[in-house]
């Protein structure tokens, strides 16, 4: 979606690395929920603590797995680098032994 040429080649998109770009194509998605409640409840009239409190619970769970994923990936990315720098290390070492 935002990762499309066409969207890129304004100033403002350029701007937002990677990351942030993926960040706000999840917070569309979560979203999309939230529209439909809303609508929901702008035809029912009287939206209730019964309506609203589910979709708060959803969206809270739904922060913390992403926030767990995201940690689990940069331990990852982190471990990755350490052993790359480490092998890099070695070979150095043993090229000017």
């Amino acid at each position: 979606m935002l990762m499309a040429r066409e969207l890129r080649k304004g100033e403002e998109v350029n701007t937002l690395n990677d990351t942030d770009i993926c960040n706000a194509e999840d917070i569309v998605k979560v979203m999309a929920h939230v529209k439909v409640v809303t609508t929901f409840m702008c035809e029912d009239g009287q939206p209730t603590i019964a309506m609203i409190a589910p979709l708060k619970a959803k969206l809270q769970k739904h922060r913390k797995q992403r926030i767990q994923t995201v940690r689990d990936i940069q331990v990852r990315e982190v471990q990755c680098r350490r052993i790359q720098l480490k092998e890099t290390l070695l070979m150095e070492i043993q090229q000017h032994s």
